[in-house]
């Protein structure tokens, strides 16, 4: 797929932690179970085509579907980053298994600002 601009979008943890959903043109979602890693940084395709060099800091993409895709993503600011790839590694290594413990949950998810590519 080829992404021609970036946009701010909401993106939520569901509850039981098994679930990433974000609303672009419709309500989409990605199942932690088929991201096979956390890629810091802006390394895939989608981002090298689309480099910004200065935020590279606060990106991360998240292949899935055996690495065919990624969500590639870019934090407001470094604790959201960091939040976020800890939370997601701590959910992917532990196979979603219980609750983790994750700063900034609510009682409706985990609720992150980022920006990603429409």
């Amino acid at each position: 797929m080829v992404y021609s601009s970036w946009r701010n979008i909401s993106l939520i943890a569901t509850k039981d932690e098994s679930t990433l959903i974000w609303i672009s043109s419709s309500e989409r979602s990605l199942k932690l179970a088929s991201v096979t890693r956390i890629v810091p940084g802006q390394r895939t395709a989608v981002f090298q085509r689309y480099l910004r060099p200065e935020k590279d800091y606060l990106s991360f993409s998240l292949p899935y579907n055996n690495g065919a895709r990624s969500l590639d993503l870019i934090c407001k600011d470094k604790v959201g980053a960091q939040v976020w790839i800890a939370g997601l590694k701590s959910l992917i290594s532990s196979g979603r298994g219980g609750r983790s413990k994750i700063d900034g949950w609510s009682d409706g998810g985990l609720y992150l600002d980022v920006n990603m590519p429409t």
